[in-house]
């Protein structure tokens, strides 16, 4: 009987150590399957990032730009656009909203789009509007406005740097990146920031964005309605078209 009890001792004693591997076996290939969901993750959102920047590019391929105009210089009505290159609400018009303007508006010719940026938030939205307005004399305006928008951060923080801008600028074909910052200072661009300033008291602009719409020879209106989503700030413009 005590090597009855002996045996059965030990076979449960086996049948307790080759669940305990099983156990350890299981939990090490959870944990390297976790490993790889985790790179094919990061892989995702690298090849993501990377088509979002190509389809950026692409968006804007084609469209004529001239200075701070975006479109054909024959489009019968002008879609004044106030921004803020710190502004949060200017980055989410650049994500949602701008792509398809551009895409039903501007390139069928049906608007042209003006850039106005305005300095409400403080040095830093000086110092990346600088560099936008002077990448519009190279006819690059709204390329480096959408790069630096996907690169916003925090309000004042000083993540506007010369490093910053030099990176950027760099990934936008056709653009020298020397003359854009030779040119950030000049009386040009010095003109279009107090233009710009000078409208936005005119049309009583007290945040960004905010947009009007000219339709010649009628004066300029505000946009009103107009949400920053796709669909809606469609619709809205659409509708101040007579579409």
């Amino acid at each position: 009987m005590a090597v009855t009890r002996n045996r059965k001792l030990l076979l449960l004693l086996g049948v307790v150590a080759i669940a305990a591997v099983i156990v350890a076996v299981l939990v090490a290939v959870a944990t390297t399957g976790g490993d790889d969901n985790d790179s094919a993750s990061a892989a995702t959102t690298t090849t993501a990032q990377g088509g979002t920047a190509e389809s950026g590019a692409a968006l804007l391929a084609g469209i004529p730009q001239s200075g701070i105009t975006l479109g054909k210089a024959s489009a019968p009505a002008t879609l004044i656009e106030f921004v803020d290159p710190q502004c949060p609400y200017c980055a989410q018009w650049s994500r949602n909203a701008f792509p398809a303007v551009v895409r039903d508006f501007v390139r069928t010719g049906k608007v042209r789009l003006e850039f106005r940026g305005l300095h409400f938030l403080g040095p830093d939205s000086e110092k990346a509007l600088r560099a936008m307005l002077a990448a519009g004399k190279q006819g690059k305006l709204f390329n480096l406005a959408e790069t630096l928008y996907a690169e916003q951060g925090n309000e004042n923080s000083g993540w506007v740097t010369d490093a910053l801008l030099r990176r950027t600028a760099a990934t936008i074909p056709g653009l020298n990146v020397n003359k854009m910052f030779a040119d950030m200072n000049s009386a040009d661009v010095d003109r279009e920031i107090k233009e710009a300033d000078e409208l936005a008291t005119r049309y009583q602009v007290e945040g960004t964005p905010a947009f009007a719409l000219a339709k010649p020879p009628q004066s300029p209106i505000p946009l009103q309605g107009a949400s920053l989503d796709a669909e809606s700030f469609t619709a809205s413009l659409a509708a101040a078209l007579g579409q």
